[in-house]
């Protein structure tokens, strides 16, 4: 046992040193290499030591932001002169078609917003039914799936000044997604800078992303974490797996509540990993599945809760990074069917009260859990879910 961790500390220390190695090399090449696998291999290198304890040090983040920054800077110097190019083509060929972004009409809750606006960076609240997508779409033709936040972002930022907001190979500046169904905060960059900036902070675990979650049953108090890997199946669908993609979401039980003798509790989660579905699978696969979520319910449980609840009650609510932080409230449609649940007791409608009245929601570090000893020991209806495998 002795030999083998000492080996796996030689390992890791030969693995840093050949890394740091490399680092160094390409920081002092006068001019940087354009190839894009290079950024994609420090922020992979980054990720997977950041996972070893003890790894990954000051000094090796500092010297990759270096380098990031350097390519970054690079990009944007040469897409700037490809763009002026590309706008006296764009001038010469004549207007760009219309694009129906549904910006007219609605309410204010229906449209994106930039909550956040920095510089080189915006975070972005991102309505339900819109996609976060990275395809540049310049037809006319509506998304097949959600309205395209990318068409959003590029209605507010010319490419002229923010070329990477049409750049399908770098998701058009923006750093993570949201599935279409929910609300929450996007983070985007305005600049190829700040897109590595922030995935190297996304990648070493400085982006925190938290969210209000509304799931079913009773979920165990205090705090706890889900580690279970994650993988994509059947196209849309995620499953856990043990050789899926590492993944971790960190629970937190904030109020007890029923609806028609169905149990739920209303939950506040923070992310270490982005994996696809991420939430909505670990959930359902300790069976607490997300409230209105018909893709890992059943049919009936679904058609329940889509009576007082339209959508899947998960909003991302809070996203904070090196030198910003944005917090989003519940939109109304999530307030007006927390309403309808019937608080356990009444710690869990006090504790429910601040999201109610739309609140700037506290991080996930100052959300106060339900103690483990006060779980209800009474059953009530437990909702059903899909099984795959």
């Amino acid at each position: 046992m002795g030999f083998a961790v000492a080996d796996q500390k030689e390992l890791f220390a030969a693995i840093r040193s050949s890394f740091s190695r490399r680092l160094r090399e390409a920081a002092e090449r006068r001019h940087p290499q354009n190839d894009g696998s290079v950024p994609k291999d420090i922020l992979s290198m980054l990720w997977a030591l950041q996972l070893v304890q003890g790894v990954l040090d000051e000094d090796l983040v500092a010297l990759s932001k270096a380098v990031l920054q350097r390519h970054g800077q690079d990009m944007d110097r040469r897409k700037s002169r490809d763009s002026d190019v590309e706008l006296l083509s764009a001038e010469a060929a004549g207007p760009v078609p219309f694009l129906d972004l549904g910006l007219v009409g609605g309410s204010a809750e229906s449209r994106p917003e930039v909550i956040l606006d920095m510089a080189d960076r915006q975070v972005l609240h991102k309505p339900a039914g819109w996609e976060v997508d990275d395809e540049v779409v310049r037809s006319g033709k509506p998304s097949s799936v959600g309205k395209s936040l990318s068409e959003y972002v590029q209605a507010i930022l010319p490419s002229r000044q923010c070329p990477i907001v049409v750049d399908g190979s770098h998701q058009c500046g923006f750093l993570h997604r949201l599935d279409v169904p929910s609300s929450g905060l996007v983070l985007a960059a305005k600049t190829y800078e700040a897109f590595y900036d922030l995935q190297l902070q996304l990648q070493i675990g400085q982006v925190q992303r938290d969210y209000a979650v509304l799931s079913h049953g009773w979920a165990p108090g205090g705090c706890w974490d889900i580690c279970r890997g994650i993988q994509l199946v059947e196209g849309e669908r995620s499953l856990v797996a043990d050789r899926g993609r590492f993944a971790k979401s960190s629970v937190k039980v904030l109020s007890y509540a029923t609806l028609e003798e169905q149990a739920f509790s209303f939950l506040a989660i923070t992310i270490s990993t982005g994996r696809r579905h991420q939430l909505r699978t670990h959930l359902a696969h300790v069976g607490h599945p997300v409230a209105s979520d018909g893709l890992y319910t059943t049919s009936s449980t679904a058609a329940k809760d889509k009576v007082w609840c339209q959508r899947h009650f998960l909003h991302r609510c809070r996203l904070a990074f090196q030198g910003g932080e944005a917090a989003a409230a519940l939109p109304s449609d999530l307030r007006a069917a927390l309403k309808l649940l019937e608080p356990r007791e009444k710690w869990s409608g006090q504790a429910l009260q601040p999201w109610l009245v739309a609140d700037r929601p506290a991080g996930w570090q100052e959300q106060r859990p339900v103690c483990r000893s006060d779980r209800p020991a009474r059953k009530l209806v437990t909702a059903g879910r899909k099984r795959h495998g």
